[in-house]
C-alpha cells in the first residue's frame, strides 16, 4: 500500500489557497490539523462502508474488482491490530491506539479440558449486562462470557485473566523514506536555509495514496478555507494530466 504524501496534500492545499488568494497557511498551521483530518477521513471509511452494503444489498454494488465494499474493507484492513491483555485491578486496559473494536476472545481459558480461545459477546448497554448477569440461564460462563465495554473492559465470569482483542487502530504516520509505520502525527518540515520540504524529516499520512483528496479538503476545511470537493477534484485532475 502506498501512502499519502504529506508533501503532495500541503503542496494541493498551497496551490488551491493560492489559486483564489483564499489566505495563508503555515506550516505550524498544516500540522496542527493533519492528524485531526486524517481521523476524520477514516472514521467516514466506516460510514462509507456502511453506504456501500447497502448499496449492495440492492444490487448498485458490484461483487468483483470494482466493489466499493470489497475497496473500503481491504483499506481498513490495514488497521487490523490483534493484542493479548492481561487483566489488572479487575478490569483490562484497553490499547492506547484503539479506534474501533472488532472482536474479544478469551486467552487460556479451559473448556471441556482443552485449551481454547473462546468468543466474548461484546455488551455496551449497562441494563442488558445487569438482566443478563441476574438471570439463572444466560448468565456468564467460562465457556460463554460476555464484556462491557466502557473506558475499560469487564469481563464476566471473573475467572477470565487474559483476553484477545482484535481492533481498527487510530491512523498516524509512515516514514517518509522506508514506508515503515511510525507512532507520531503526519507532519510536514522544511529546510530553513532553502524553504524546501525536508522530505527526510517530514512523515507521511498513514492512510493510503487514494485519500489524498479527501484530506486536502478536509485540512482546509478545518482551517477555515471555503474548498469545494470539485476544486480539490478538478485540481488533482489538472496535476495528473501535467
Amino acid at each position: 500500500m502506498t501512502s499519502a504524501s504529506i508533501v503532495t496534500v500541503y503542496n494541493t492545499l498551497i496551490d488551491l489557497v493560492n489559486k483564489d488568494q483564499r489566505g495563508m497557511v503555515t506550516p505550524s498551521i498544516f500540522n496542527s490539523f493533519a492528524q485531526l483530518a486524517q481521523v476524520k477521513v477514516f472514521n467516514k471509511m466506516f460510514d462509507n462502508l456502511v453506504q456501500a452494503k447497502n448499496l449492495r444489498i440492492r444490487g448498485i454494488d458490484p461483487a468483483d474488482d470494482k466493489s466499493m465494499v470489497k475497496r473500503i474493507k481491504e483499506d481498513l484492513s490495514y488497521f487490523i491490530k490483534t493484542s493479548d491483555i492481561t487483566k489488572a485491578s479487575s478490569v483490562f486496559s484497553k490499547p492506547t491506539d484503539l479506534a474501533r473494536t472488532v472482536s474479544l476472545s478469551t486467552k487460556g481459558v479451559f473448556a471441556f479440558n482443552t485449551a481454547t480461545e473462546i468468543p466474548i459477546e461484546i455488551i455496551y448497554d449497562k441494563d442488558k449486562l445487569r438482566r443478563i448477569l441476574r438471570s439463572p440461564v444466560v448468565a456468564p460462563k467460562e465457556n460463554y462470557p460476555i464484556a462491557m465495554v466502557e473506558e475499560d473492559i469487564t469481563v464476566y465470569p471473573d475467572s477470565v485473566n487474559k483476553i484477545t482483542l482484535t481492533y481498527y487502530k487510530i491512523p498516524q504516520s509512515r516514514n517518509t523514506t522506508t514506508d515503515a509505520r511510525e507512532a507520531f502525527p503526519p507532519s510536514i518540515s522544511f529546510i530553513s536555509t532553502t524553504g524546501v520540504a525536508d522530505e527526510a524529516n517530514s512523515k507521511n499520512f498513514e492512510l493510503p495514496e487514494h485519500y489524498t483528496d479527501e484530506l486536502v479538503f478536509e485540512i482546509g476545511s478545518m482551517i477555515g478555507l471555503n474548498l469545494r470537493d470539485a476544486d480539490v477534484v478538478n485540481y488533482s485532475q489538472v496535476k495528473e494530466k501535467e
